[in-house]
């Protein structure tokens, strides 16, 4: 039997992939008609400062420390639980099992394991540059008391862990 809340995460995957979807073809048919083209070079200094704030950080953790984490969060989504068995994305009309995001708790934080959690694709995307406690609070559908706690243990102590088990090996 399915529970309320799965008829309700259900119902909204389906809005939002509407909704993508129909901002998708808008946002193609300005593309085609050379307005974003327009734009851009209409508009040179606001996108330079649009690229200067949207840039793509990176982690720089290694993959043992990545399956360290991974492991730690029991190969899921840190935020909803998403198992990274139930982990897919459609790429080229074909579904395939994607690895977990490796997302930045605090946009401003470091970029090694210690600001680093797996979050899947949809959380990932949701949580984009929000801060985590404007983001993943009791609004959120998929908190939990637990999950934020496990999330604010390794962000402030367990991910040293990692270091006092190569210290073992």
């Amino acid at each position: 039997m399915v529970s309320h809340r799965e008829n309700h995460r259900i119902s909204q995957r389906k809005c939002d992939k509407n909704r993508h979807e129909a901002k998708r073809g808008y946002e193609q048919k300005r593309r085609d008609e050379g307005k974003y083209k327009k734009w851009y070079q209409n508009n040179p200094d606001k996108m330079k400062n649009y690229q200067l704030n949207h840039k793509h950080k990176t982690h720089k953790i290694s993959e043992k420390e990545w399956l360290f984490c991974k492991e730690y969060f029991n190969n899921s989504c840190a935020y909803c639980g998403l198992s990274i068995e139930n982990h897919f994305k459609k790429y080229n009309n074909k579904i395939i099992k994607i690895d977990l995001h490796k997302e930045h708790v605090d946009n401003n934080g470091a970029n090694d394991i210690s600001n680093c959690i797996p979050s899947c694709l949809r959380c990932n995307s949701m949580k984009w540059k929000h801060d985590l406690s404007y983001w993943y609070n009791d609004k959120n559908i998929n908190y939990t008391n637990e999950r934020i706690n496990k999330i604010k243990q390794w962000i402030n102590k367990d991910y040293k862990l990692i270091f006092i088990k190569d210290d073992e090996i």
